[in-house]
Protein backbone atom coordinates (compact mmCIF):
# COMPACT_ATOMS: atom_id res chain seq x y z
CA UNK A 1 0.00 0.00 0.00
CA UNK A 2 1.54 2.97 -1.05
CA UNK A 3 1.70 6.05 1.50
CA UNK A 4 1.12 9.66 1.66
CA UNK A 5 4.50 10.57 0.57
CA UNK A 6 4.71 8.21 -2.06
CA UNK A 7 1.27 9.73 -3.64
CA UNK A 8 2.78 13.24 -2.84
CA UNK A 9 6.06 12.55 -5.06
CA UNK A 10 4.11 10.86 -7.90
CA UNK A 11 3.32 14.81 -8.01
CA UNK A 12 6.50 15.24 -9.99
CA UNK A 13 7.78 18.29 -7.74
CA UNK A 14 10.84 18.06 -5.70
CA UNK A 15 9.23 18.77 -2.01
CA UNK A 16 7.69 15.84 -2.39
CA UNK A 17 10.58 13.74 -2.80
CA UNK A 18 12.36 14.87 -0.17
CA UNK A 19 10.07 13.88 2.06
CA UNK A 20 9.84 10.36 0.55
CA UNK A 21 13.46 9.70 0.34
CA UNK A 22 13.52 10.37 4.67
CA UNK A 23 10.45 7.55 4.56
CA UNK A 24 11.90 5.33 2.12
CA UNK A 25 15.89 5.45 2.81
CA UNK A 26 17.52 2.35 4.73
CA UNK A 27 18.40 2.54 8.12
CA UNK A 28 22.21 3.72 8.82
CA UNK A 29 24.40 0.18 8.59
CA UNK A 30 28.04 0.18 9.66
CA UNK A 31 30.44 -2.66 8.60
CA UNK A 32 33.37 -4.03 10.31
CA UNK A 33 35.73 -1.80 12.02
CA UNK A 34 38.43 -4.21 10.58
CA UNK A 35 38.17 -2.92 6.78
CA UNK A 36 39.98 -0.19 5.89
CA UNK A 37 39.11 2.52 3.87
CA UNK A 38 40.47 0.84 0.08
CA UNK A 39 38.59 -2.01 1.67
CA UNK A 40 35.52 -0.02 1.74
CA UNK A 41 35.82 1.96 -1.67
CA UNK A 42 36.62 -1.66 -3.58
CA UNK A 43 33.11 -2.86 -1.95
CA UNK A 44 31.05 0.21 -3.01
CA UNK A 45 32.56 -0.58 -6.43
CA UNK A 46 31.85 -4.49 -6.47
CA UNK A 47 28.70 -3.84 -5.30
CA UNK A 48 27.62 -0.66 -7.58
CA UNK A 49 25.65 -2.76 -10.15
CA UNK A 50 23.93 -4.51 -7.59
CA UNK A 51 22.75 -1.62 -5.53
CA UNK A 52 21.66 -0.06 -8.88
CA UNK A 53 19.41 -2.43 -9.70
CA UNK A 54 17.59 -2.18 -6.36
CA UNK A 55 17.15 1.53 -6.79
CA UNK A 56 15.73 0.55 -10.33
CA UNK A 57 13.15 -1.57 -8.78
CA UNK A 58 12.27 0.61 -6.36
CA UNK A 59 11.36 2.98 -8.58
CA UNK A 60 9.29 0.89 -10.67
CA UNK A 61 7.62 -0.90 -7.74
CA UNK A 62 7.84 1.57 -4.69
CA UNK A 63 9.34 -1.73 -2.84
CA UNK A 64 13.19 -2.77 -1.89
CA UNK A 65 14.43 -6.31 -3.08
CA UNK A 66 15.76 -8.25 -0.49
CA UNK A 67 19.13 -6.29 0.29
CA UNK A 68 22.86 -7.88 1.83
CA UNK A 69 24.28 -5.61 5.03
CA UNK A 70 27.08 -4.34 2.17
CA UNK A 71 24.82 -3.47 -0.06
CA UNK A 72 22.50 -1.52 2.41
CA UNK A 73 25.56 0.45 3.80
CA UNK A 74 25.73 1.22 -0.25
CA UNK A 75 22.54 2.58 -0.34
CA UNK A 76 22.44 4.43 2.98
CA UNK A 77 25.67 6.07 1.31
CA UNK A 78 23.49 7.26 -1.48
CA UNK A 79 20.98 8.11 0.40
CA UNK A 80 22.25 10.74 2.66
CA UNK A 81 23.94 12.40 -0.86
CA UNK A 82 20.49 12.40 -2.37
CA UNK A 83 18.67 14.13 0.50
CA UNK A 84 21.15 17.04 0.56
CA UNK A 85 20.64 17.23 -3.19
CA UNK A 86 16.88 17.06 -3.08
CA UNK A 87 16.71 19.36 -0.18
CA UNK A 88 18.89 21.92 -2.44
CA UNK A 89 16.75 21.60 -5.22
CA UNK A 90 13.74 22.13 -2.92
CA UNK A 91 14.98 25.29 -1.41
CA UNK A 92 12.04 27.53 -0.58
CA UNK A 93 12.16 30.73 -3.25
CA UNK A 94 12.06 33.32 -0.46
CA UNK A 95 12.18 36.06 -3.14
CA UNK A 96 8.96 35.45 -5.13
CA UNK A 97 7.13 33.54 -2.11
CA UNK A 98 3.82 33.54 -3.60
CA UNK A 99 4.69 32.31 -7.07
CA UNK A 100 6.75 29.78 -6.75
CA UNK A 101 7.59 27.37 -4.03
CA UNK A 102 11.41 26.75 -4.63
CA UNK A 103 14.38 28.17 -6.47
CA UNK A 104 14.55 25.33 -9.17
CA UNK A 105 11.93 24.58 -11.87
CA UNK A 106 10.29 21.30 -10.40
CA UNK A 107 10.93 18.71 -12.96
CA UNK A 108 9.42 18.99 -16.28
CA UNK A 109 6.63 16.42 -16.78
CA UNK A 110 8.60 14.06 -19.22
CA UNK A 111 10.87 13.39 -15.95
CA UNK A 112 9.34 11.16 -13.83
CA UNK A 113 9.16 10.44 -10.28
CA UNK A 114 10.65 6.95 -11.11
CA UNK A 115 13.70 8.87 -13.30
CA UNK A 116 13.93 11.39 -10.24
CA UNK A 117 15.21 8.91 -7.82
CA UNK A 118 17.16 7.20 -10.47
CA UNK A 119 18.80 10.19 -11.42
CA UNK A 120 19.27 11.21 -7.63
CA UNK A 121 20.58 7.69 -6.48
CA UNK A 122 22.37 6.11 -9.88
CA UNK A 123 23.87 9.37 -11.85
CA UNK A 124 24.17 11.88 -9.12
CA UNK A 125 25.75 9.56 -7.43
CA UNK A 126 28.09 8.24 -9.82
CA UNK A 127 28.54 11.94 -11.04
CA UNK A 128 29.09 13.73 -7.91
CA UNK A 129 28.23 11.47 -4.90
CA UNK A 130 30.86 8.82 -4.97
CA UNK A 131 34.09 11.24 -5.86
CA UNK A 132 32.90 13.38 -2.86
CA UNK A 133 32.16 10.07 -0.75
CA UNK A 134 35.60 8.85 -1.90
CA UNK A 135 37.24 11.72 -0.57
CA UNK A 136 35.91 11.58 2.87
CA UNK A 137 36.22 7.69 3.52
CA UNK A 138 40.47 8.45 2.30
CA UNK A 139 40.20 11.76 4.51
CA UNK A 140 40.83 14.01 1.68
CA UNK A 141 39.30 17.58 1.18
CA UNK A 142 36.23 17.42 -0.84
CA UNK A 143 36.54 17.95 -4.73
CA UNK A 144 34.43 20.32 -5.34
Amino acid sequence: MATSSQDDWRKNEWKPLVTLLCDIGPEKVELSTNLSSQDVLTLELQLREDVDAAVRAFARRSRWPALTVEESFCLYRRFQFALRIAHVLATPDRSKPNQRPSIFPNPPEDFGSDAQLEWLLIDAWNHVGRPIWQCHVQGKDDPY
